[in-house]
């Protein structure tokens, strides 16, 4: 498990660098961007 705490940019950065893999997002307002 990883836990790591990003802004929208870092997000992105680090999701292009990950390999395929299965995501779980805790569910709040501002989830829904991505």
């Amino acid at each position: 498990m990883l836990r790591k705490k990003y802004n929208r940019s870092q997000l992105l950065k680090f999701l292009a660098n990950l390999e395929t893999t299965t995501i779980a997002f805790e569910a709040c307002g501002g989830a829904h961007w991505l």
